[in-house]
């Protein structure tokens, strides 16, 4: 149904086993590369999609009554709450205090009137709370000695006061009895055409389901807390433009300022009360500022009238579209576009303003929100009796039931307060939203249904100069008049107010009056200069773009050109910005086309065209990319976010008036972004359903928004809201989905919960969250099944059907009963089950998105409309792991895993499946050219197919689980298996059940109990291909299986009884006789909590792969000659067993191969000395387990550390490279601060074909690097880079830094100047980042020249960054090293260091915090360690550190001369497979015979040749000739000596002659040579020519007198007999003899 984004963080579940110069400088110099001529590598393009795997993990939150906060120093503002209820909720109980809640409600109930605080139950338990908060500031004073001053006293929706305090007295104060909890007073930030027909507000006004006339939100008082409000803007008059005359239901009264007479008028009947507090009016007599403003809660930032406006503002006709004016007091630049309409959700609702912000923004004096403001406001609101609340603020989550402002949320609610929240912009985040409560409403941002659009902009009708003036060109930039004048360039008109030079270009200081006022040039008779208007050329640059307009417009010039200032930022469109002064924004390249134009001549004159504005509808409505993300943080059980609403470029009031801001945005009206828009369009409905259905309370009306809402939304892509992630939104984007208000208004079905029951299921008391009748089921630690009860209340007498559907995740979801029958007012309970289906794959993930699906109720009311109530699942903790992967080194082995923690075992039942032979095949896989998506199809020949490979497998009935894995290393090569459930013979996304997408490690996908049918796997790669070069793709094996139950390799073993709180441990052995590196095995088992219940706590897949042996024994070379030096190697693995293991090795190797004692080296690591003894080299020992070393880098410096030297890189130079010297070039582009980062694949930038990663922390092996000019570099897709710097390994922030990086000098603002001209390598100040590497691409440097800090003067530093591209573990051999030079420091500020995410834990049993391996060097002291020539260098440490080899030579000697030979190493390391490790070595002879030609002899004569050989040793040898049917003589045994060879006599025919010459001492050293020798016959043929004979030759031609006869004789019996003995014995001899007739291979014949 749905294309949903599978989104997933990595956990630590699954188990992993591991059973001048100088002569030597140049020398070293040798190493590094030469730039190639071409060498310009260019940046990785990313995919579209981001399949990285992500690491990260959800956790639980205790409670406690004070967290010390880091780096929270000094007197702090502290709210402090107390144990006793306050007055919103407060039940009685208390002897002679009557209860207090119900005469709070039921004040609202009856009136519309403030809450009486002197009614006498209220009064009495008012001073009750009186009594008990000063018995604490007396106890405060007599405990603990703190002398507390109460600032503000909280009583009715918080009990509680704020104080001010050190934290350490904050820490004291928790131990005083009576305290609840306290936490710092912090600083929230504001989360920041119409939308009233998109949410279906319009249709409501006037179509309610109660029949009102109007339904515009009469009657409802809506409560702002924000920045305050525009009091004289029209959409808050006591009229709107509909004629609709406001009531105040106070009737004369009005509340907060305006009951002040100064500011009485200042409040009308819509506008009934506006509220300011001390710690915000503060600011507006504050002397920092230049201009005052009276102590009132005028809204002067825009963000709260903008939100009130949208909640309730008036209806107004004919409104136009605006942007924002400049300086403080600006109504707005108008338009041309003009809206017929333009009103509030609910604009009949009064309204009353509660100012808890500060006015300036980001980076002004005064911003955010005070919590004890925020505290002050709701209580007043539940004391105002609204109905509905507006939040548009907040930070991150945080206990709700301990968090002092969602607890006054909690007590507003209570009272029976509707309350609407800002989910955040910390989008798109996953878990970065706020406000988990379930009593508010968590809003989400989506975009509008239509947008405002510009007409293009261009810089057209250029002239003048003595060149060619360029052509038009489209231009950036939001202005409405147009603009014909003279172009100049900033260059030519220095800027006595920008002190450095090279800024002059930038136009970010003002420039004096008159600079561009010019007189008439008499030079240029055709044009008057003194009535022309002047346009400035100006660059672009890291200060605010229209205060460049604003500054030229200070120097007399009427418009401005602005080009971009590098290629780079040419990529992405210029920002649409309006200006205060026609302005064309223009890439970098036509920049430099003006430039060079306005080089020659005079007389430049061109015309900046004017913008419209106009609306368009928008293809389709998509969730903000800022918008913050669910779910929760701590893993609460409750929806986040609820429900989603417009909230991107929603125009409504604003603030005319901004003094207090550096950066003021002034106008009347203006459309704004953010969470806190669309919150107020949540309020407004709320107000609407308020007014529809009174009888409804506040969680029936949130049930009712979030039953009807609509789950069509799609992700917007970063940074650009009108275009598609590519992702349908999911349950932590959206919640619920759209919210349709008109909707809401005619649910057949509505839910109520009670606040009481929230309360009691805080989760911290042992509460169940997911046990609320919210519209939503949600459970964290779901396991293998988990089951919901929900109760729904008819509003219409109906029939609904049920049913249950799953869109993402992998699980199934029933409901009951499928149908019932209702009448208006009665109830019926749903029950809903969750069943797990197993999948383990490469990363063990806890799903950020975990199983998703719904429920939905649809009724036989035609007009009702159809409900669907989210269910989302996460698998959670089983106790189990998700599965166990064994890099195996031998056949069989046993193995302790654990520990684990599951249900209790009575009687510990196991059953084995498996394990299973993966059957193996190799496919050619291309890189993936559909932006990352595997199951795009290409056009092939005409034919549309996948361009991945598809495996499919036929999985039979009752099978236990379907495996698949790449074979080896295969990074990037990523996985997604599923069944062909429709059976249509195509693989889809939907029909996926498991992926694994890690670029770092191999991938795997398990499938646990899978139905029958057919399952495909696609394998796509997304390696990286380089720039210029053709994909030749790569060779990939993998492997498959079918597990089926049934077979005796693998056995688990454990304790017969296990307590359910205790932990313990598995034995498991395997045994596979047939097991070869290489291959992959498959299987699993399950646990039982006894016989009767057999798999009951679970099935954990097993896969165990060979990936080597124990132990290897390696030589450098397969064949060798006498007097050479052979290596050598023995090696062992780490021992990563449970316990340490004992070891005997030695040596056997033949005479001839002598180890040569001197060369025998041990690796530091080595348990033992080796011994050398008659040629026996031996070692016997005891090898340590290094199984649970963390993995981590040792940091030392040259300055006590004598190794730690560039050397170790083999640097020509101990303490800093530069590469200037070496002839490399800056990259190009790569300059900018932070957000201007570059992705580069190794191979690309070492320009190498080989497969580089970089292997950090010997755990991620990274093939891609992303370079950063604020000076590091990160790793992976996930994360972004920070404007701030953090502390390494574990400072946070947010957003997050990003998880992999490696820090050599990173400032947040840190920048690299840009280059001065076009020409690549050539930069300002040597600035830039350069690479280079060694020939053998063993290594990379990175080196940042001039880092120089974009925020403070006088930084300039070049630092150096060295990367192994493998690891070593010998002391001195570094895996990275740091270097400076040319240090000038402006301050102390930055970070040095390294880091890896690796999951996340709890510290303090309450704070969840991310899990970093790596460490730092400095962090915001680095004035006092950074310094030229400074050398920091890391050495990696890990669980293979136990690993040792032994290196040693073998000479080889005279007696091994050609020979192959067997050498041997007896292997007694305990538990290894084989006994014996061989290797076979072929030594060449030292003597070359030359080869003979055949030969032929002319019958009975002789014939003569040499023999010429070449002899590697002086010993003498010894020439031999063999053969037969001849004779030889040789005249000697040195080279060149002669054999004389004489056949037989009278023999012709052919005969094999072997030579042969061998060492006079080793007969072994030999060389033979063989040729044929052919006799030729003289025509005479000697023999027996007589027929009758029995010797008879019938190739004979001459008579010999040979010929003999039988003879006549009479047989004698006796005679006879001993013939026929005679006879056998003579012909056994022939038979004897007969094999030597076939000796020639050709006739002969003996004369």
């Amino acid at each position: 149904m749905f294309n949903m984004k599978k989104v997933s963080v990595m956990v630590a579940s699954a188990l992993y086993i591991s059973a001048g110069t100088s002569h030597a400088a140049l020398n070293q110099a040798q190493e590094w590369a030469e730039q190639p001529a071409d060498y310009a590598p260019k940046p990785m393009v990313s995919a579209e999609t981001n399949w990285d795997g992500k690491i990260n993990q959800t956790v639980k939150k205790q409670s406690r009554i004070f967290t010390p906060e880091k780096d929270i120093t000094g007197v702090q503002t502290y709210i402090v709450q107390l144990i006793d209820a306050p007055i919103s909720a407060y039940d009685g109980g208390l002897k002679g205090l009557a209860s207090t809640r119900e005469t709070v409600a039921t004040a609202r109930q009856t009136t519309a009137k403030p809450l009486d605080l002197n009614k006498p139950e209220i009064a009495s338990y008012s001073n009750h709370l009186a009594s008990k908060r000063q018995n604490v500031v007396n106890s405060a004073l007599t405990l603990q000695g703190l002398q507390l001053k109460v600032d503000r006293e909280f009583s009715v929706t918080l009990n509680g006061f704020t104080t001010r305090m050190t934290q350490e007295e904050a820490a004291r104060l928790a131990k005083v009895p009576g305290i609840k909890h306290i936490a710092r007073s912090k600083i929230y930030p504001l989360t920041t055409f119409n939308t009233i027909e998109q949410t279906g507000a319009k249709a409501l006004w006037s179509n309610s389901q109660s029949g009102l006339a109007s339904n515009k939100g009469e009657g409802v008082v809506v409560g702002i807390i924000d920045t305050g409000i525009n009091t004289d803007h029209p959409s808050f008059a006591a009229v709107g433009d509909d004629g609709y005359t406001h009531t105040n239901p106070l009737g004369d009264t009005y509340l907060g300022d305006c009951a002040k007479a100064e500011f009485a008028d200042r409040c009308n009947d819509k506008l009934i009360g506006v509220y300011s507090y001390p710690e915000i009016t503060v600011a507006y007599s504050d002397p920092v500022f230049e201009e005052s403003r009276p102590a009132y809660g005028e809204d002067y930032n825009s963000h709260g009238s903008h939100v009130a406006g949208t909640a309730a503002g008036n209806v107004l006709y004919d409104i136009t579209y605006k942007e924002p004016g400049y300086g403080s007091q600006n109504s707005g630049t108008e338009t041309n576009l003009i809206f017929p309409q333009v009103s509030g959700m609910a604009p009949h609702a009064n309204i009353i303003s509660y100012q808890v912000c500060w006015p300036g923004a980001a980076g002004d004096p005064y911003a955010g929100c005070p919590g004890s403001a925020i505290i002050a406001a709701i209580e007043q609101s539940a004391i105002d009796n609204v109905d509905v609340i507006n939040a548009s603020l907040g930070g991150f989550e945080e206990d709700p039931w301990v968090e002092p402002i969602e607890q006054a949320f909690f007590n507003a609610a209570n009272s029976g307060v509707f309350v609407a929240v800002a989910a955040g912009n910390s989008g798109p985040y996953l878990q970065s939203a706020d406000h988990s409560s379930p009593w508010v409403t968590t809003v989400a941002a989506h975009t509008p249904s239509s947008q405002v659009v510009f007409s293009d902009k261009t810089l057209e009708n250029l002239s003048g100069g003595d060149t060619d003036a360029p052509t038009d060109m489209i231009a950036a930039g939001i202005t409405f008049d147009e603009l014909t004048g003279l172009i100049v360039s900033a260059s030519d008109y220095p800027n006595p107010n920008e002190p450095v030079s090279r800024y002059q270009t930038d136009c970010d200081q003002p420039y004096p009056a008159g600079t561009f006022d010019f007189t008439d040039d008499p030079n240029t008779p055709d044009i008057d200069e003194s009535q022309e208007d002047v346009i400035v050329v100006c660059k672009r640059s890291n200060k605010p773009l229209y205060a460049k307009a604003n500054n030229v417009l200070a120097g007399g010039a009427e418009g401005v050109i602005i080009y971009n200032l590098s290629s780079y930022q040419d990529r992405s469109p210029a920002p649409q910005l309006p200006y205060p002064a026609p302005t064309a924004h223009v890439t970098n390249a036509e920049g430099v086309k003006l430039l060079n134009w306005l080089s020659t001549g005079s007389g430049h004159k061109g015309t900046i065209t004017a913008n419209s504005a106009s609306t368009e509808e928008v293809d389709e409505e998509r969730i903000a990319y800022f918008s913050s993300r669910g779910p929760s943080y701590f893993g609460f059980d409750t929806l986040l976010v609820d429900v989603a609403a417009p909230g991107v470029d929603v125009f409504a009031a604003s603030s005319d008036d901004q003094p207090f801001s550096k950066n003021p945005s002034s106008t009347d009206w203006q459309t704004m972004s953010g969470t806190s828009m669309a919150s107020p369009h949540v309020a407004g409905a709320a107000a609407l359903l308020k007014q529809s259905h009174p009888e409804w309370s506040l969680m029936e009306i949130q049930s009712a928004l979030m039953l009807t809402a609509s789950n069509n939304l799609k992700n917007a892509q970063y940074l650009d809201n009108y275009k598609d992630e590519g992702f349908d939104s999911s349950l932590q984007d959206m919640g619920a989905g759209r919210m349709h208000v008109d909707l809401a208004d005619k649910a057949g079905l509505v839910m109520h919960e009670s606040i009481e029951n929230m309360k009691a299921a805080n989760p911290n008391l042992g509460g169940r969250l997911k046990a609320l009748n919210t519209a939503y089921m949600v459970d964290n630690n779901c396991g293998l099944e988990c089951s919901f009860m929900r109760t729904v209340t008819a509003t219409e007498d109906a029939t609904w059907s049920v049913s249950a559907e799953e869109w993402i995740g992998n699980s199934t979801i029933t409901v009951t009963p499928s149908e019932f029958s209702l009448k208006a007012g009665e109830t019926q309970n749903i029950v809903v089950e969750v069943k797990m289906n197993q999948v383990a794959q490469a990363i063990d993930n806890i799903e950020v998105s975990g199983n998703q699906g719904q429920i939905k109720l649809v009724s036989s009311n035609p007009n009702s409309p159809v409900l669907e109530m989210p269910v989302w699942t996460f698998n959670g903790d089983t106790g189990l792991p998700s599965f166990i992967k064994v890099d195996a080194h031998r056949r069989s082995s046993t193995i302790n895993v654990g520990p684990f923690n599951t249900d209790e075992v009575s009687d510990f039942t196991s059953r084995s499946f498996g394990l299973v032979e993966g059957q193996q095949n190799t496919v050619k896989l291309f890189t993936d050219t559909t932006s990352g998506d595997p199951f795009d199809l290409v056009d092939v020949d005409g034919e549309m197919v996948n361009p991945n490979h598809i495996e499919w497998t036929t999985v039979p009935q009752d099978a236990k689980m379907l495996s698949a894995s790449p074979v080896g290393e295969a990074s990037r090569v990523l996985m997604f298996m599923g069944k062909d459930s429709n059976n249509d013979g195509l693989a889809s996304m939907d029909e996926t059940i498991c992926m694994s997408t890690s670029f770092t490690v191999t991938n795997f996908c398990n499938i646990v109990d899978p139905e029958a049918g057919e399952y495909f796997t696609v394998y796509m790669s997304l390696a990286n291909v380089p720039s210029g070069e053709e994909d030749q793709g790569r060779d990939i094996t993998f492997a498959t299986a079918v597990v089926q139950e049934g077979q005796s390799n693998l056995t688990v073993s454990a304790p017969e009884k296990i307590a359910g709180y205790k932990d313990y441990e598995l034995t498991l052995s395997y045994n596979l006789p047939d097991m070869e590196v290489g291959d992959i095995y498959f299987g699993g088992f399950d646990l039982g909590s006894n016989p009767e219940d057999a798999g009951n706590l679970g099935f954990v897949p097993v896969i165990i792969n060979q990936i080597d042996k124990d132990m290897r024994f390696t030589a450098n070379k397969e064949q060798a000659t006498v007097g050479e030096l052979v290596d050598f190697k023995i090696e062992v693995i780490a021992n990563n067993e449970q316990a340490a293991r004992n070891f005997t090795i030695d040596t056997a190797f033949p005479e001839g191969i002598e180890i040569i004692e001197d060369s025998i080296v041990a690796t530091a690591s080595t348990p033992a000395t080796p011994e050398l003894v008659d040629n026996v080299l031996s070692l016997q020992g005891t090898q340590e387990t290094t199984k649970d070393v963390a993995r981590n880098y040792k940091i030392t410096t040259n300055l006590t550390d004598e190794m730690c030297s560039l050397g170790a890189a083999k640097s020509p130079y101990p303490n800093y490279l530069d590469l200037r010297t070496l002839g490399w070039r800056t990259l190009e582009g790569v300059q900018g601060q932070y957000w201007n980062e570059f992705e580069y694949s190794f191979k690309e930038l070492m320009a190498t074909d080989l497969d580089v990663s970089f292997p950090f922390f010997n755990k991620y092996h990274f093939d891609s690097i992303k370079l950063n000019p604020a000076g590091l570099v990160t790793f992976g897709s996930n994360g972004r880079t920070t404007p701030f710097h953090v502390e390494l390994p574990s400072g946070g922030g947010f957003p997050p830094p990003p998880p992999y990086l490696i820090a050599p000098f990173w400032v947040g603002d840190n920048t690299i100047p840009e280059r001065v001209d076009g020409t690549y390598g050539n930069y300002d100040a040597n600035a830039g980042i350069t690479p280079t590497y060694t020939q053998a691409r063993d290594w990379l440097v990175l080196e940042w020249d001039n880092i120089q800090r974009s925020q403070v003067e006088g930084q300039s530093v070049d630092v150096e960054l060295f990367m192994r591209m493998n690891i070593a573990y010998e002391p001195g051999e570094y895996e990275m090293m740091f270097a400076y030079d040319n240090v000038n420091l402006a301050d102390n500020q930055g970070s040095i260091g390294f880091k890896a995410a690796d999951g996340r834990i709890i510290v303090n049993g309450d704070m969840p915090v991310d899990l970093n391996i790596g460490d730092g060097f400095a962090y915001d002291n680095l004035d006092e360690v950074v310094h030229d020539e400074l050398v920091v260098c890391m050495d990696y440490v890990g669980p293979e550190v136990s690993k040792f080899d032994v290196q040693f030579q073998a000479y080889i000697g005279e007696a091994a001369a050609a020979q192959m030979h067997t050498l041997t190493v007896n292997n007694g390391l305990e538990g290894a497979d084989d006994e014996v490790l061989t290797l076979e070595l072929n030594v060449l002879g030292n003597i070359s015979l030359s080869d003979f030609p055949d030969m032929q002899v002319e019958e009975n004569n002789s014939i003569s040749f040499d023999v010429l050989y070449a002899d590697e040793n002086n010993v003498s040898n010894v020439i031999e000739v063999m053969g037969e049917n001849f004779t030889s003589e040789v005249s000697g045994h040195t080279s060149g000596s002669t054999v004389t060879i004489t056949p037989t006599e009278h023999f012709n025919g052919e005969i094999d002659v072997m030579v042969k010459v061998s060492d006079r001492v080793n007969s072994a050293d030999a060389a033979m040579s063989s040729f044929s020798l052919m006799v030729m016959s003289d025509g005479i043929e000697l023999g027996c020519t007589d027929s009758a004979a029995t010797n008879y030759d019938e190739n004979a031609n001459t008579d010999n007198g040979s010929c003999t006869f039988p003879e006549a004789v009479i047989p004698d019996p006796e005679v006879e007999e001993s013939k026929k003995s005679s006879s056998g014995s003579f012909g056994w001899l022939l038979l004897a003899f007969a094999p030597l007739l076939t000796l020639r291979r050709k006739k002969s014949q003996i004369n």
